[in-house]
């Protein structure tokens, strides 16, 4: 068997940035380092069940997904937590799952490694970013900002979430997706801000909405983290 080379610390732009066409009808923009072994140095921006989302800068092009989640992977499960902030070098192999660019354990256990090096929270402040730019489908614009961790203002709810639990949102630039996939957050929308058992919160301003922004099901969408990444201008009182 060969031995695996060697590599120097990769930039995620070199592995994010691509012109390339797509060969599926779900792809977006495949990274030109498709299949090589690579090595990032990047903080954790966002943690699953299955994985994390990690930036090496505060800038786009500079996120990735990685997908941790293997029974024979000593990195992960469920005796090893990490958190946001967390500084980690990650070794693996680059791959495309429907249009996101991630590591990925299981193209190669073996060449997956996991490093942990401390904190480093000035990395992964939020970048500031219209509705308009990320969009929706597959676009060029919007690709510069998969994986990244980013900032809207004063977006409006335009409608309730779909089957996938997708929320359309707008800020007067054009629509792009807020998704509820850490947490419920058409419920939050729903009873959360205002303590109620239901509200209506189609046409709600969000003041400040911070996320990781996916590629799902050929469009792109913002993940919050936490409740904490939502700040919604409405009056409660309005509702007795």
């Amino acid at each position: 068997i060969t031995p695996a080379p060697t590599h120097l610390v990769d930039t995620i732009a070199s592995i994010q940035n691509s012109t390339l066409a797509g060969s599926h009808f779900m792809d977006c923009r495949p990274s030109p380092r498709h299949h090589a072994l690579v090595r990032v140095t990047c903080v954790v921006t966002l943690v699953t069940k299955v994985g994390f989302y990690c930036q090496d800068a505060p800038a786009v092009w500079s996120g990735l997904w990685i997908y941790a989640d293997h029974s024979a992977n000593a990195y992960w499960g469920d005796d090893i937590t990490y958190d946001v902030g967390e500084l980690v070098r990650v070794s693996g192999v680059i791959d495309e799952y429907y249009g996101v660019t991630l590591i990925d354990v299981s193209d190669d256990v073996d060449n997956f490694i996991i490093t942990r090096l401390g904190y480093d929270y000035d990395m992964i402040t939020p970048i500031a970013v219209d509705s308009g730019t990320i969009g929706t489908s597959c676009n060029f614009a919007g690709e510069a900002y998969e994986g990244v961790l980013v900032t809207l203002s004063d977006v409006e709810i335009m409608g309730e979430e779909n089957g996938y639990g997708e929320i359309e949102i707008d800020d007067g630039s054009g629509a792009t997706q807020l998704e509820d996939d850490l947490f419920q957050t058409h419920e939050h929308f729903s009873t959360y801000f205002c303590n109620l058992t239901s509200r209506e919160y189609v046409g709600d301003v969000i003041t400040s909405l911070t996320g990781v922004v996916d590629y799902a099901w050929s469009s792109y969408e913002i993940h919050p983290r936490t409740v904490a990444d939502i700040e919604l201008s409405i009056d409660c009182t309005a509702y007795g």
